[in-house]
């Protein structure tokens, strides 16, 4: 955890845009006892992404006519088995 102390106190590094933040509840989200490595708007952002992402594949899946993803075919349509 990359933690500096700056004239305006405590501050923490966010492991994705390398930004200093204010180590507080308004900049980092809680984790157990410790902080997300992450600041609040990357975690929004890269949420964002993880969803897009899922989405494409469930529209992938409803085209090839594939159910929970389970195809001996594989998301490509390539057979497994010759």
């Amino acid at each position: 955890m990359k933690i500096i102390k700056t004239e305006l106190g405590i501050e923490k590094i966010c492991g994705l845009c390398g930004e200093s933040w204010p180590l507080d509840e308004d900049f980092f989200y809680r984790r157990g006892s410790g902080w997300h490595s992450y600041c609040k708007a990357c975690c929004t952002l890269r949420t964002a992404e993880l969803r897009a992402g899922a989405v494409r594949k469930v529209k992938l899946y409803k085209r090839k006519g594939i159910k929970n993803g389970n195809d001996s075919r594989g998301i490509d349509g390539n057979s497994g088995t010759v």
